[in-house]
């Protein structure tokens, strides 16, 4: 099972997928699709995407989920961080919603997923966050996916285990 998590950028995506990952009791893989891209393209995610644009950039991402799907054993759960920049092209609304396994957006407000996102955000102001971050597309993306994980002025501990429970019960509710 791959599971996709997306979110704006620093609400605490990577954070949550890597402790579930690393704290639930069955076999769980975290990946960071922009560095599985950034890895194969030999080339940051971010510098590949400014290179190519949003479109091939997001079929770079497609193309490494589909790898997972096809080379992960059955018994391991692949918990994948999908970056911002997979979401920035317009084909990700029909990816995502033809995923076969679970997508999780986890969500706060805009304001403060902007403070949490510190040194993400030197280079733009909070009006310029919420326009990309919180775009009538993105949350089109963050309300269609299957799952919704709310980290609402949750610590980064309480964040975690929220995440990771509901990992949990979705593992357990997949199981029969």
């Amino acid at each position: 099972m791959v599971i996709l998590v997306i979110g704006p950028s620093g609400v605490g995506k990577s954070t949550c997928v890597e402790y579930a990952a690393a704290n639930l009791p069955v076999r769980c893989q975290f990946f960071d699709l922009d560095k599985l891209v950034g890895q194969r393209k030999e080339i940051p995610a971010c510098q590949l995407l400014g290179k190519v644009g949003p479109d091939v950039f997001f079929q770079c991402c497609q193309h490494e989920v589909e790898a997972l799907l096809l080379t992960q054993p059955s018994h391991i759960i692949s918990l994948v961080d999908v970056g911002a920049g997979a979401l920035e092209s317009r084909l990700a609304s029909a990816w995502l919603s033809q995923h076969q396994g679970p997508t999780i957006a986890v969500v706060a407000p805009p304001r403060e997923v902007y403070m949490r996102g510190g040194w993400r955000n030197k280079n733009r102001d909070i009006q310029q966050f919420t326009k990309t971050e919180y775009s009538e597309y993105r949350r089109s993306l963050y309300e269609a996916a299957t799952y919704q994980c709310d980290v609402k002025g949750l610590p980064v501990a309480d964040a975690r285990m929220r995440f990771t429970d509901m990992i949990r019960n979705l593992l357990t509710k997949s199981d029969g």
